[in-house]
C-alpha cells in the first residue's frame, strides 16, 4: 500500500514519485495543506500509529523507519538483510 488514512480520517500519508525517488507526503484536509514527510530514500507502505502521532515505512526495501509528526524526526528501528 502507497496510502494510509489517519484514524481520525484528517489526514493522509502516501508515496510519490515526483523528483525520481519515492518520497512521502502528508495531506491534510483540515488546513487543505501537502507536506513533503522525507527526502532521502525510497520511501513506501506508511501506516499512521493509532494515535497519529507516528508514521511507519519501509526505505529503499531494507529499513523500517519510524517518522515522528511532531518533532518532524526520523528514525531506524530495524534493518533488513
Amino acid at each position: 500500500s502507497f496510502a494510509a488514512w489517519s484514524a481520525d480520517s484528517q489526514k493522509i500519508v502516501y508515496t510519490s514519485e515526483r523528483e525520481g525517488r519515492l518520497q512521502l507526503f502528508q495531506y491534510d484536509f483540515g488546513t487543505e495543506k501537502e507536506t513533503q514527510l522525507t527526502k532521502s530514500g525510497d520511501d513506501f507502505s506508511p501506516v499512521y500509529s493509532p494515535d497519529g502521532k507516528t508514521i511507519a515505512f519501509i526505505r529503499n526495501a531494507r529499513s523500517l523507519m519510524i517518522y515522528d509528526t511532531n518533532s518532524k524526526q526520523e528514525r531506524e528501528l530495524a534493518r533488513f538483510f
